[in-house]
């Protein structure tokens, strides 16, 4: 598991919703190796303050752009809410995160291609375990 973490790791940081107890429980696995452990986490709630940074300039114009970060940040919770559901289980949790993370992209997502690379994930874990 060590292994498979540190190659996964070139794409840079993890993220996560609780790096301390992520943390610990990463440093007791990669400790019981030889594998030293080079993966940085990182806290969502960064992906999160994309929605709360505004660059408006007038009152008017930062409460527009705070309701409509608000807008989309409850769209893409629900919709990654469906499309991965958080189960407080890795898997699924790390899912929910990188669905969240997609749907928080300025640009429209393509659902169906995102269920599909969800599904492919899930199948391909599964199948590692068997």
């Amino acid at each position: 598991v060590a292994r498979q973490i540190d190659s996964a790791i070139e794409a840079g940081p993890a993220f996560t919703d609780n790096p301390g107890a992520d943390g610990r429980w990463l440093r007791i696995l990669f400790a019981a190796t030889e594998i030293p452990m080079r993966l940085r986490l990182a806290d969502v709630e960064l992906v999160y303050n994309v929605f709360r940074k505004q660059e408006a300039q007038t009152p008017g114009e930062q409460q527009k752009a705070i309701e409509e970060a608000s807008r989309r940040y409850l769209r893409a919770e629900q919709l990654a809410n469906q499309l991965a559901p958080r189960t407080h289980r890795a898997l699924d949790d790390a899912l929910h995160l990188a669905a969240f993370f997609v749907l928080c992209q300025p640009e429209e997502p393509d659902l169906e291609s995102l269920r599909r690379e969800i599904a492919k994930v899930q199948r391909n874990v599964c199948h590692d375990h068997e």
